[in-house]
């Protein structure tokens, strides 16, 4: 279902690849602060807080590799790629951690931290969806010309 969605928000024209994760990481935060408020609906909100944030997972390959220079691109996407490993090797022990504390603090830590990722996504000044990645470089100079002057890799 998260795929099914992803690919039925990235094609809406009007969403875009920044649209469309904000869409994602807003409703993963909704329901991860509804698990606290609605326990009644606790299975509900866990099938949606997947859907999003696996949306979320996938958008992000996506507009980040879009956003990275060609000759920078593998290098940025595989360093993010084993970080964000690291992260799934590490977070199962947290979350044991955290569950001892509260039974759902895990979930209101999981939306503090989308909160938190809606403000970075409010801080990238351009889409990339429809856009030659080359248009993308130019913009992206022209709004920063300090990015020309970066070295290559």
């Amino acid at each position: 279902p998260a795929l099914i969605f992803c690919i039925a928000i990235i094609n809406f024209k009007f969403l875009g690849r920044r649209r469309s994760l904000f869409l994602c990481f807003a409703g993963g935060a909704v329901c991860c602060f509804g698990v606290e408020f609605w326990e009644d609906y606790f299975s509900l909100f866990i099938f949606f807080i997947k859907v999003f944030f696996k949306s979320a997972f996938t958008i992000m390959s996506l507009y980040t590799a879009e956003l990275y220079r060609t000759n920078c691109r593998v290098t940025g996407l595989g360093w993010a790629n084993g970080i964000s490993r690291l992260g799934v090797i590490v977070m199962p022990w947290v979350v044991l951690y955290m569950l001892e504390i509260e039974p759902n603090f895990p979930f209101i830590l999981f939306g503090i931290v989308s909160i938190f990722m809606l403000l970075a996504l409010l801080k990238i000044p351009y889409e990339t969806s429809e856009t030659n990645l080359d248009e993308i470089r130019l913009t992206a100079q022209e709004e920063s010309p300090e990015i020309g002057n970066i070295k290559n890799i």
